[in-house]
């Protein structure tokens, strides 16, 4: 299992390392200790390193780094970035790496010495801020950067390259790239976040002592990979029947949007369950009757006899926000005492009408994207990719449902806390209809009666693998939903394989 922690729960998670006897000093040490050891195979004997320190404990921490690489035989140069009133770590490992007689710069550097510096370097080590940046970069540090980007020298950043803010995943336009970013402990989301991943290069983790329980503890959360997805695929017994495999109301489409409808079933149906059956108005189903004959179909009036029939519903896609649609969704959340996926327009009609939103039963899963969740939260986008993982988490708990955060990077929320973070597919999915897919995948294997947050980590996983199978056989730019529809069977039997 693969941990991402915040920088709070970063710091929780020290504190209870400390309490437990591993102290903030040690902690330090192996971190610098370990860089150190990290980037030796790709030095030579007596090459240089350049390590530009911040005056917090990532700047200890690269400290560290510098006097090990010393004992070792390499030549690093050590340059203050934002003055010598250091914390008390990074000064207690100032004073030991000075003892060896070893350069120590302060910004301003004298003319010409920059580049004399990175000319007698290898490497180019960034400990200037880690976890602790967030904002805009002062404006003395992107003429220091600059050079270093024009040396062409590879940068190996420890935690997060400067400029890079790892809870939002924003980033300064003078962001000093990395070739590598060592992250300690665990990834945090800038790592992972699609926005910042291509900054930090590759990212791998350095274990420097903060046990998984400690992380967990203090609130890390988790990455939604293949061992994640696969504990939500339900089985396929091979005497198994349509019946046993589930049946799904798609209370779904109008007039002017058929095409969210049918994406919604196709999905759900190549996703395993027995039977779909559309509920919607007349010409949508004719589209269906013709797209899609597996799919059954049924006109609004029948919605109590197909409530009765159901074992999960999908209500939403193409659905529209007028008075019909909300009768339909009212209906639905007071009829049906299964579970439920709300996607688009169902959304809409919750945010629209808070005596809607209390009526969504505890099993339930809503699967908004930005800016649907801004509109669920009364609040704004921008104050949503600030606070994307507490406020994501706030409302799964709140109103007790799954809660599925649609972007780059998507989140999954869970009633009892629980969180995950999918850094799959690509940007091929952002077209009208691979949200409607999405949710049709996730009602399905609701249907055939998985967990609910099960169903909603392995639908997401599905979804991202499909669409990345989709890329590769058509690119991001001419991809479209139906073909991640067409993919979703080779996804299924992949994560049904063991690993």
């Amino acid at each position: 299992m693969t941990r991402i922690a915040t920088s709070a729960a970063m710091r929780a998670a020290e504190a209870l390392a400390d309490n437990a006897g591993v102290s903030y000093a040690e902690l330090m040490e192996r971190a610098g200790t370990l860089a150190a050891q990290k980037i030796m195979p790709s030095l030579r004997p007596g090459d240089g390193v350049l390590i530009l320190c911040g005056k917090g404990n990532n700047g200890g921490d690269g400290l560290v780094m510098a006097r090990v690489l010393q004992s070792e035989g390499y030549v690093p140069v050590v340059v203050f970035t934002m003055g010598t009133r250091l914390s008390p770590l990074a000064q207690h490992n100032l004073e030991l790496f000075e003892e060896t007689g070893a350069a120590v710069w302060d910004l301003p550097l004298p003319d010409g010495e920059l580049e004399h510096l990175l000319g007698r370097s290898a490497l180019v080590v960034d400990a200037v801020f880690g976890t602790g940046f967030s904002g805009a970069l002062p404006q003395h540090l992107p003429p220091l950067f600059d050079a270093v980007r024009s040396s062409g020298l590879p940068v190996v950043a420890l935690d997060a390259p400067s400029g890079v803010d790892l809870d939002t995943g924003l980033c300064d336009e003078n962001t000093l790239p990395a070739a590598q970013t060592l992250a300690f402990a665990c990834l945090k989301p800038g790592h992972l976040l699609k926005n910042s991943s291509g900054k930090c290069g590759h990212s791998t983790v350095i274990d420097i002592g903060i046990t998984d329980e400690q992380l967990a503890q203090a609130g890390a959360f988790c990455r939604l990979d293949r061992a994640v997805a696969s504990q939500g695929l339900p089985p396929r017994p091979r005497d198994g029947h349509k019946g046993r495999f589930g049946r799904l109301l798609a209370v779904c489409g109008s007039e002017l949007m058929s095409g969210a409808a049918l994406l919604s079933c196709e999905g759900a149906l190549r996703t395993g369950v027995g039977m779909v059956r559309l509920l919607s108005d007349q010409p949508v189903l004719a589209a269906a009757a013709v797209r899609l004959p597996e799919c059954l179909l049924a006109l609004p009036e029948c919605l109590d006899e197909s409530v009765a029939w159901a074992t999960a519903a999908l209500c939403g896609c193409g659905l529209s926000v007028g008075a019909g649609a909300r009768r339909r969704l009212r209906g639905l959340l007071t009829g049906f005492s299964g579970p439920v996926i709300i996607d688009a327009d169902g959304l809409n009609l919750l945010a629209e009408e808070p005596e809607l939103l209390r009526l969504v039963p505890d099993r339930a899963v809503l699967t908004p994207h930005m800016g649907e969740m801004a509109r669920l939260c009364r609040s704004s986008v921008e104050e949503l990719v600030q606070r994307r993982f507490e406020l994501a988490s706030t409302f799964a708990r709140t109103h007790r449902i799954v809660l599925i955060l649609k972007d780059s990077c998507t989140t999954v929320a869970a009633p009892d806390g629980r969180m995950w973070l999918f850094d799959g597919g690509n940007s091929g999915l952002a077209k009208g209809g691979s949200g409607d897919v999405l949710a049709g995948v996730i009602a399905s294997l609701a249907a055939q009666g998985a967990d609910l947050t099960k169903a909603a980590l392995s639908g997401v996983w599905l979804h991202g693998t499909a669409a990345d199978w989709a890329r590769a056989e058509l690119g991001e730019y001419g991809m479209l939903p139906s073909d991640v529809v067409r993919h979703l069977p080779h996804a299924a039997r992949l994560l049904a394989r063991p690993e």
